[in-house]
């Protein structure tokens, strides 16, 4: 099973993602509609997709980049099963006195 995404970097800033979905399509008609406000503000964009023909170049520091994205995504599983898994793997306790912040 997959889940998409739109994943933005709006002038060079830090990427993000808005919402995940469960199709590509869902993603794409998404995609369309934040192209379309572009358009009418006369702002610049770039999608980086293969399937998507720009008519600007892009520029990380002046546009909106767009890229549609997916994950593979597994069950859910038992708690039961992680604590099996546990026994297994390194896992590392911090005492709280290891996060104080002296002032």
């Amino acid at each position: 099973m997959k889940e998409y995404c739109i994943y933005n970097i709006w002038n060079g800033g830090t990427p993000f993602i808005t919402k995940s979905y469960n199709t590509f399509q869902e993603a794409y008609n998404s995609l369309m509609i934040m192209i379309e406000l572009e358009e009418k503000r006369n702002r610049i964009y770039f999608v980086d997709n293969d399937f998507f023909s720009n008519k600007y170049l892009p520029n990380l520091s002046n546009c909106k980049i767009f890229s549609i994205r997916y994950r593979e995504v597994s069950e859910w599983r038992r708690m039961d099963d992680i604590k099996q898994q546990k026994n297994n793997s390194k896992i590392f306790y911090f005492n709280s006195i290891d996060f104080k912040r002296e002032v």
